[in-house]
C-alpha cells in the first residue's frame, strides 16, 4: 500500500477467549452464553494495541498506515457486537485499549464510554446470519452423510476417541460431552469436544503441557469442520451477504466514522471471507490453511481504503500455533490477496474501490427479502414482513405450492394414461396409426423421463 493516510478502516474481530460453549449440530447454534474469560481481555487488549500502532499516529507513520491521531478517532469510531455476552466484553474491553482512560472526558472521577451497539441476537443476520439459515443447515446435516464426512469419520476415530480419554481425566464426569459412540465424541459433534479439551487447557498450565500435541490435532480437526460449515458449497452466500453489503456500502461513504468495528465470532469471519470468495473450498491454494487452522480468539480481519481509493484486505492474529498449519500466516498482520474482477482474474493484493463495490455486490444476497428467500426463514420479523409484502412466500406456502404441483403431475398422468389407451385402441384397428402413434408417445415420455432425471 502506497504510503500515506488511510481514509477509512474497517474491522471485523474474533471475540477474546471465553468459558465453554455448547453448540447444537445441525442448527449451529449454541445453547449458552459464556462470558470471557481472563485471556479474552488480554487477548482483545494485544489486538488493541496491534490497531494503535497501525493506525494511531505517531506509531503508524512508519508504514504509512496512519488513520489519526487518537484523540480525532476516539470521535471518529463506530462499535458495534453482537448481543452475547463474549462479544459485548470484547467490544468493552478493546476500546479501552484503544481509548484508555488518560484521554477520556471525565467528571468526578468517571469517564465517558464509548458507545458499543448492538441488536438483539434473534433477530440478528448481520453478524450472526449462520444461526438462523434452515436452508444452510439443511445442506450440513447432508453433508454429514455424504462420502467425503463418512471418510473422515472413519479416518478420525482413534484421535477422538484420544480426546474423549483425556477429557475423562480433565473433567469431572458430569462436564463430559454426552454425545459418544463407542467410545468417542461423534465428528458431527466435534465442536464441543474439541472446546472442552480448549477451554480446560486453557485453565490448567500442567495440563496443557502433557496435552499440549493432541489439542493441536484436534484443533485441526475442527478446523475441518467448520471451514466446510462455512464454506462456499454449504454456506455460499447466506450467512455473510448482509455483513459484506454494510462494509461495502461503509467503505463507500465519505461520511460516517474512520474507523468502524464489529465484535464478531469464526463463523461471521468465514462468512465474510465465503462471500469474497475466499474460502477452503474455493479451489485455490492460497485459501488451504483456513481447512488446517481455526481463527484465533483476538484475531481480526481488516479492510482498509488508502488515499488512492484501493481497498487492502488483511488478517491479524498473535497466535503461535495458527503458523503452524499449511500455509497458515504469520502472527501479526498478514495481506490476504482477493478477488478484483474486472481489474484481474486473479488475485490482487489492492482492489479499486469501485471495482470491489461491484465485485462484491455481484456475489451478494441483494436485500433482506433474498435472504429470506435462499434461506427458507418465514420466522423472523423482516422475514414476515416480507412475506407480508409478497416478497417471499409466507409460511405454507411452499408447502402449498408441492400440493399443487403434485396435483398438476397426477392430472397430467391422467391425460397421458387415457392418451396411451385411445392410441392402443387405435393401434388394433390400423397397424400404419400403431407405428406413428407408437413413435409419437414414445417421443415425448423418453423426453420427460430425461427431463426428470435433470431435475
Amino acid at each position: 500500500m502506497p504510503a500515506g493516510n488511510l481514509k477509512k478502516v474497517l474491522i471485523i474481530s474474533r471475540h477474546g477467549e471465553r468459558e465453554r460453549l455448547v453448540k447444537y449440530a445441525h442448527l449451529l447454534g449454541e445453547s449458552s452464553d459464556p462470558p470471557l474469560s481472563l485471556g479474552g481481555l488480554h487477548d482483545m487488549a494485544v489486538l488493541g494495541e496491534a490497531m494503535r500502532s497501525r493506525y494511531f499516529e505517531p506509531d503508524c507513520t512508519a508504514g504509512g498506515t496512519c488513520l489519526g491521531s487518537q484523540e480525532e478517532l476516539m470521535y471518529s469510531v463506530r462499535a458495534e457486537s453482537s448481543g452475547l455476552a463474549r462479544t459485548l466484553g470484547s467490544a468493552e474491553a478493546l476500546m479501552h485499549t484503544l481509548y484508555p482512560d488518560s484521554i477520556r472526558e471525565a467528571a468526578a472521577g468517571l469517564t465517558l464510554p464509548t458507545p458499543v451497539y448492538s441488536r438483539r441476537d434473534g433477530e440478528d443476520t448481520v453478524l450472526r446470519a449462520y444461526t438462523k439459515c434452515p436452508a444452510h443447515s439443511a445442506r450440513i446435516a447432508g453433508w454429514y452423510d455424504s462420502d467425503e464426512f463418512v471418510q473422515k469419520d472413519a479416518t478420525s476415530e482413534e484421535l477422538r476417541r484420544a480426546v474423549h480419554e483425556a477429557l475423562t481425566r480433565l473433567l469431572p464426569a458430569e462436564d463430559l460431552p454426552v454425545s459418544l459412540v463407542d467410545g468417542a465424541t461423534p465428528l458431527r459433534d466435534w465442536w464441543n469436544a474439541f472446546d472442552a479439551l480448549d477451554v480446560a487447557l486453557n485453565a490448567n498450565a500442567t495440563a496443557a503441557a502433557s496435552f499440549g500435541s493432541l489439542l493441536s490435532r484436534a484443533a485441526e480437526l475442527a478446523a475441518w469442520t467448520e471451514s466446510n460449515k462455512f464454506g462456499s458449497a454449504l454456506a455460499s452466500n447466506t450467512c455473510g451477504s448482509a455483513l459484506l453489503r454494510e462494509v461495502s456500502a461503509s467503505l463507500a461513504s465519505l461520511s460516517g466514522p474512520k474507523l468502524q468495528y464489529y465484535s464478531a465470532h469464526y463463523p461471521t469471519m468465514l462468512c465474510a471471507l465465503t462471500a469474497l470468495g475466499l474460502s477452503s473450498d474455493s479451489g485455490d491454494t492460497a485459501d488451504a490453511w483456513l481447512a488446517t487452522n481455526l481463527l484465533p480468539t483476538g484475531s481480526a480481519l481488516a479492510f482498509e481504503v488508502d488515499g488512492s481509493d484501493e481497498v487492502g484486505l488483511w488478517l491479524f492474529h498473535a497466535d503461535t500455533a495458527l503458523g503452524a498449519g499449511a500455509g497458515g500466516p504469520p502472527m501479526g498482520w498478514s495481506r490476504l490477496p482477493q478477488n478484483c474482477p474486472p481489474k484481474s482474474s486473479a488475485r490482487v493484493e489492492t482492489c479499486p474501490l469501485g471495482d470491489f463495490s461491484s465485485s462484491v455486490s455481484a456475489r451478494l444476497l441483494p436485500s433482506d427479502a433474498a435472504w429470506c428467500r435462499a434461506c427458507e426463514n418465514t420466522s423472523l420479523d423482516k422475514c414476515r414482513a416480507a412475506a407480508a409484502e409478497g416478497l417471499v412466500p409466507a409460511e405454507g406456502a411452499a408447502a402449498l405450492c408441492v400440493v399443487l404441483s403434485l396435483l398438476i403431475v397426477l392430472i397430467g398422468f391422467g391425460c397421458t394414461w387415457c392418451y396411451h389407451k385411445r392410441a392402443a385402441g387405435r393401434a388394433r384397428a390400423s397397424p400404419i396409426v400403431t407405428e406413428i402413434g407408437v413413435r409419437a408417445f414414445a417421443g415425448p415420455g423418453k423426453d420427460a423421463e430425461s427431463g426428470a432425471r435433470h431435475v
